[in-house]
């Protein structure tokens, strides 16, 4: 069966004000949609929290759209918005960081972003493992400055690499 939600119709003069007050109101009927939901059309109810959660994160209750966000993870993982919710959670001010992290399941879903953002950022672009590139704490010989710049896929030809060697000290380093 097909369900059809109504949308409010919008104000004529796209003031502020009016744009906010159509926010809540569409928010309104989407908390009302939601409340009336029956559990077993979790479909349905993923999309009513989708929806509410975008219109939150517009009208500025990032608050509110994360906590919409967080029930996708009981209804639908298929339309979660892993980007927009990065976004939310970067954009939050202090109170309202406080505010989430005093509520168990958006402070639950706050650390998974946190972890997820930094095993994404470990994970090797290329498909090789991830190498950590310090600056060397002592002079090098041409062969260990070869190999280093070679690892750390700046250069891998080895003629550009002796070059800048050559450049970088002035010469050639004499041991």
């Amino acid at each position: 069966p097909i369900k059809t939600f109504k949308l409010p119709e919008f104000p004529p003069p796209l003031s502020y004000q009016y744009v906010q007050n159509y926010y809540n109101d569409l928010i309104g009927l989407l908390s009302k949609a939601i409340t009336t939901a029956t559990p077993d059309d979790s479909a349905l109810l993923a999309r009513y929290y989708y929806l509410r959660g975008l219109v939150s994160s517009v009208a500025g209750k990032r608050v509110d759209a994360l906590g919409d966000f967080q029930s996708l993870y009981k209804t639908d993982m298929d339309i979660f918005p892993a980007e927009l919710l990065n976004a939310l959670v970067e954009s939050l001010q202090v109170e309202e960081r406080r505010m989430a992290e005093r509520r168990p399941d958006l402070k639950r879903l706050i650390s998974h972003l946190k972890r997820e953002n930094e095993r994404e950022r470990a994970r090797p672009v290329d498909g090789g493992t991830v190498k950590r590139f310090e600056l060397p704490k002592k002079h090098l010989h041409m062969e260990d400055f070869v190999r280093r710049v070679q690892e750390s896929g700046i250069v891998k030809d080895q003629g550009t690499i002796q070059r800048l060697f050559e450049a970088l000290t002035v010469g050639g380093y004499k041991a």
